[in-house]
């Protein structure tokens, strides 16, 4: 009730209740017992205030009447009927707004509830922005390890391959060495046979060195299989959680867009 006197006070800057002419402040406490409120003057000077201002003569009017409505619900009859002070603050804020040609007066039009609405709105609007930015990201992500896995993979088959056109050169030139060995075996004497089955034996030790060395590659390989089963777990774990984002934007779009068209209803039943 105080505050309401105080704005209605900044607006007229005259006493509260002096156009009455009461005697004795009695006669005042009653008035106010019996809601007789002070009255506005007459709107006069708008087209000035609104040059002054900047604004047009319909924001002005729009603001003026804003205030005086603050006022009025600020000493209402009931206290239950009376704002809270954030409530009045919000409301002077956006008058501010207003004039300062941050906002339109249609601000000052719609409902509370309807200004809340458009708020959450905005809110949905922007997490929508954001889960889209991190679907993009994580997608930025699951494509470069799959690149990373491609390379991989190829670099394992080209090792692989390797390998392989090495143990069967080694096994070829084995097979071909014995062979020529068991050919001349027949034509030369039983010393030669020594030396060259001596000559067999470290050929045989290579060929063990290399069967090693082919094994050591195998497990190598194998390694790095097990290592590209674990990749593509990994990508399609990242693709089941970029379904769920898919999924959770596509449900807040479709809540942004009932709170969009439940908007529209109230805005079109507020200018009705």
């Amino acid at each position: 009730f105080a505050l309401g006197i105080i704005m209605w006070e900044l607006l007229t800057r005259e006493h509260p209740y002096e156009e009455f002419r009461h005697t004795f402040s009695y006669q005042t406490e009653a008035a106010i017992l019996e809601g007789i409120r002070p009255s506005y003057p007459e709107r006069t000077g708008v087209d000035r205030a609104a040059a002054k201002e900047g604004v047009t003569r319909e924001d002005m009017l729009a603001v003026m009447d804003e205030y005086r409505s603050i006022v009025t619900q600020c000493w209402s009859q009931k206290d239950t009927d009376r704002p809270e002070a954030s409530a009045v603050v919000e409301r002077l804020e956006l008058c501010l707004a207003v004039l300062e040609g941050r906002t339109s007066s249609h601000q000052l039009l719609l409902p509370p509830r309807m200004r809340q609405i458009e708020e959450e709105l905005q809110q949905l609007k922007d997490d929508v922005d954001e889960l889209v930015v991190g679907g993009e990201q994580a997608k930025v992500h699951v494509n470069t390890d799959v690149r990373k896995m491609m390379v991989h993979t190829a670099m394992v088959s080209d090792v692989l391959m390797e390998e392989r056109r090495a143990a069967a050169f080694d096994v070829a030139q084995t097979e071909k060495l014995m062979a020529e060995m068991e050919d001349a075996t027949t034509k030369r004497t039983q010393e030669t046979r020594r030396a060259e089955m001596q000559q067999l034996r470290e050929v045989m030790k290579k060929i063990g060195g290399v069967s090693s060395e082919v094994q050591e590659t195998l497990r190598l390989i194998e390694e790095k299989a097990q290592a590209m089963h674990r990749l593509e777990r990994e990508v399609r774990l990242a693709n089941k959680e970029m379904e769920l984002a898919t999924t959770r934007s596509e449900k807040l779009k479709a809540r942004v867009n009932q709170l969009q068209l439940f908007a529209d209803r109230i805005k079109g039943e507020s200018r009705e």
